[in-house]
C-alpha cells in the first residue's frame, strides 16, 4: 500500500526568498528534495489516529482528498484579483470524527442508555476539516 502525508510545516522554509514571488512559469515547478527537513513530520505521520479505549472508529482515515481551483487575473502596476472554490469535492470526516460532540463539557458522560461505552468528548481524531466547499474572493496590491 501507499500513504499520501499532507503536513502542517510550523517551521516552513522560505520559499522564493530572494524575489519574495512565485516565478510566472512555476505552474508545474517542484521544489529540491530535503528529506533531512521533512523527516521529522513523516516519522509523525507513522503514527495512527488516536484511539480511545473501546473505541469503534478506525485506526486510519478513509482515503480522501480535497481539491481547491483558483483563477487570477493580474494587471498592470502590481494588483491582482481571483476567484477560487475549496475543497469543490465538498468532501468532509464522518460526523463521529468528533466522539459525542454534542457533549463538550461531559455532562452526560454517565448514562449508560446513551453512553454504554462510558465515551467523553474527544476531537483528537480529527484529520480532516469539517468545512465542506467554500468559495473565495479577493485582490491584493504590491507595493
Amino acid at each position: 500500500g501507499k500513504m499520501l502525508v499532507g503536513i502542517f510545516e510550523p517551521n516552513a522554509k522560505p520559499a522564493f526568498k530572494d524575489t519574495g514571488r512565485v516565478p510566472d512559469n512555476f505552474s508545474f515547478g517542484e521544489f529540491p528534495d530535503d528529506f533531512d527537513h521533512f523527516e521529522p513530520y513523516l516519522k509523525k505521520s507513522f503514527h495512527r489516529l488516536p484511539l480511545l479505549e473501546n473505541d469503534f472508529r478506525r485506526e486510519y482515515s478513509l482515503p480522501y482528498t480535497i481539491h481547491n481551483l483558483k483563477l487570477t487575473k493580474n494587471f498592470n502596476r502590481g494588483w491582482n484579483t481571483f476567484i477560487g472554490v475549496r475543497n469543490f469535492t465538498n468532501f468532509t470526516p464522518p460526523d463521529y470524527s468528533i466522539l459525542r460532540a454534542f457533549d463538550p463539557f461531559d455532562q452526560q458522560v454517565n448514562d449508560p442508555i446513551d453512553n454504554p461505552n462510558g465515551y467523553t468528548f474527544d476531537a483528537s481524531y480529527m484529520y480532516a476539516s469539517f468545512q465542506g466547499i467554500n468559495f473565495v474572493f479577493g485582490g491584493s496590491i504590491i507595493f
